[in-house]
């Protein structure tokens, strides 16, 4: 049983590794401009602070939501198969913090969206981090 648990960690792992060599650039804006300004061509100033915030924000919220779903799924799947006491009780909070720590963090992207909508133009609040 050991021999399976750490060939479904390396498995895991290099999958992670496999997908995050792949999708990383889309999710760090690398041909678009994750930093905003470069401080010759495009000055940097409030606005471009503020455009920087919101991608930082929104590169967050793109990385976490992922983590969560695995994370949701494994901690399901541990509920639901073992019949160890401790080990349901583990992944129910496990489950219970993911679910508490993902709401939190989209909570703190409300908040900061909200700010930016107060102190800057629709133009950087609009750059939504899911354009479907």
């Amino acid at each position: 049983m050991r021999k399976y648990k750490k060939l479904f960690y390396f498995i895991l792992s290099f999958s992670l590794l496999l997908t995050s060599y792949f999708l990383l650039p889309v999710f760090t804006y690398a041909q678009g401009g994750f930093i905003p300004c470069d401080g010759v061509e495009v000055k940097c100033d409030f606005p471009m602070l503020m455009q920087l915030i919101s991608n930082v924000m929104n590169y967050i919220v793109l990385m976490a939501f992922p983590l969560a779903i695995i994370t949701i799924a494994y901690a399901g799947f541990t509920y639901m198969t073992t019949g160890i006491s401790d080990k349901k009780s583990k992944a129910r909070t496990m489950l219970l913090n993911v679910v508490i720590g993902f709401a939190v963090l989209l909570a703190a992207w409300v908040i900061v969206r909200t700010m930016l909508t107060v102190f800057v133009k629709d133009t950087i609040v609009n750059n939504v981090p899911l354009k479907l």
